[in-house]
């Protein structure tokens, strides 16, 4: 999770002021919620699970929580964790952060900030880079809306835009920075079928019946 608050900018705070930012941030203002559970098969066989979590706010926020986990072969056995949180305020993405992790370890970090009309992409040990374009839909709102009419969606965990291609009604196919694609399929609005083909291995994510 990205925090707002730094320590330092607290140390300062009267008690007053204090006891009523504690209140603001401690009443839950969360007015609706969605959980979608996805079970993960590589290669035909099952590997782990996903959880997309989409929170909507009074104030015309909202917040998307994505974790998946999945246990990979090949040379050994590899525990891959992907994380991500990403902020919209009133439709518009402010702030995300994603993480991936094997064995516990960080690979990948993308850390996505909005800033006057900008955004800000900072990659682990790398510089940030500036995004001038503004940014249409998110990967993690495709578990949510169909991607109707929308040239491109941003990734991210990547931290870029990545080209949508209609298949047919209800199947889009996304391309990813990695030289693979993700093809999803809708119904009613809502992402059941994840198909993920890369160089080595094919991934299947499927929504969890309730």
């Amino acid at each position: 999770m990205i925090e707002y608050l730094e320590l330092g900018r607290l140390k300062n705070i009267q008690p007053l002021v204090w006891i009523c930012l504690v209140w603001l941030l401690a009443i839950p203002r969360n007015v609706h919620a969605q959980v979608y559970n996805y079970d993960i098969y590589i290669d035909d066989v099952k590997a782990g699970k996903m959880e997309v979590s989409k929170s909507t706010y009074v104030n015309g926020g909202a917040v998307i929580d994505f974790s998946s986990k999945m246990k990979v072969g090949g040379i050994g056995t590899n525990e891959i964790e992907i994380y991500s949180t990403t902020y919209f305020k009133k439709g518009t993405l402010t702030d995300s952060e994603s993480v991936v992790e094997r064995n516990r370890r960080i690979k990948e970090q993308v850390i996505v900030k909005y800033d006057n009309s900008r955004y800000l992409v900072s990659r682990r040990n790398e510089n940030p880079l500036v995004l001038q374009e503004g940014i249409s839909m998110t990967m993690a709102e495709l578990f949510y809306k169909e991607p109707a009419g929308i040239l491109s969606v941003f990734s991210e965990r990547y931290g870029e835009k990545c080209k949508i291609k209609v298949l047919k009604t209800g199947t889009y196919e996304i391309a990813l920075p990695t030289g693979g694609s993700a093809v999803y399929h809708y119904d009613r609005g809502k992402c059941v079928l994840i198909e993920s083909v890369g160089n080595i291995q094919s991934m299947t994510m499927k929504l969890k019946s309730k």
